[in-house]
């Protein structure tokens, strides 16, 4: 994965893990970083967690009153957990952000 900033900017990168078996103890290694100028950003500068997903409706119409049978359930990426390790279940998916 390669990405680009100026010095002072904060970069946000997503990671998408899929697998064909469970895992059980999912994590990730963080490690300081370099780039071909030898620049640096150290792993105390880094931190990494898992996005959690909550289960929202369609936003038609704003708020009010409404029938939840009229709107349809969508599963939508909510926060970064900042997590250490988190379980995936096979043939699903997990980001890490």
């Amino acid at each position: 994965m390669e990405c680009c900033c100026l010095g002072g900017e904060k970069v946000h990168t997503q990671l998408l893990v899929w697998s064909n078996q469970n895992i059980a103890k999912l994590s990730v290694a963080i490690s300081g970083l370099t780039n071909k100028k030898d620049n640096k950003i150290t792993a105390k500068n880094i931190t990494a967690g898992f996005i959690s997903y909550v289960i929202t409706d369609e936003f038609a119409g704003g708020c009010g009153n409404r029938k939840p049978q009229d709107f349809d359930s969508l599963l939508v990426a909510d926060v970064i957990d900042p997590i250490t390790s988190k379980q995936l279940l096979k043939k699903t998916c997990s980001q890490c952000g």
